[in-house]
């Protein structure tokens, strides 16, 4: 009789984990004009750029001629993007809006805090 193989040990899988990424997105999309806000679809282009990534965090600033305006235009533009970009923002996305003096009336601002997968050895 011949020897049976042995079987080879299997590897683990290595554990990974989500992480928010530290590095700070920062995108401003201009006002058409002064007091005008950025259209829908120039807010879409802008944040195209993470339609294909998961965002942890996103913080958004409307540039209102009062802190209400600011505020209810950040939080107009959020539900907008969560709307646009369902497999970016989830709902275990937080997003928090807030007013911001410095700029145009009508500018829009986001710091995107991205997801990512980090597997250890």
């Amino acid at each position: 009789m011949s020897p049976s193989p042995t079987a080879s040990p299997t590897p683990r899988p290595t554990p990974c984990r989500n992480t928010v990424q530290l590095r700070k997105n920062l995108v401003t999309v201009p006002a058409i004009r002064p007091g005008l806000m950025a259209t829908d679809a120039a807010i879409r282009r802008a944040f195209s750029k993470w339609k294909d990534q998961r965002i942890g965090l996103l913080l958004t600033f409307g540039h209102g001629a009062t802190p209400g305006a600011g505020v209810t235009m950040a939080e107009r533009v959020n539900a907008l993007v969560k709307r646009s970009f369902p497999n970016a923002i989830t709902k275990q996305t937080i997003t928090e809006s807030y007013f911001n003096s410095h700029g145009s009336v009508g500018e829009v601002q986001f710091v995107a805090y991205l997801i990512a997968n980090t597997c250890s050895p």
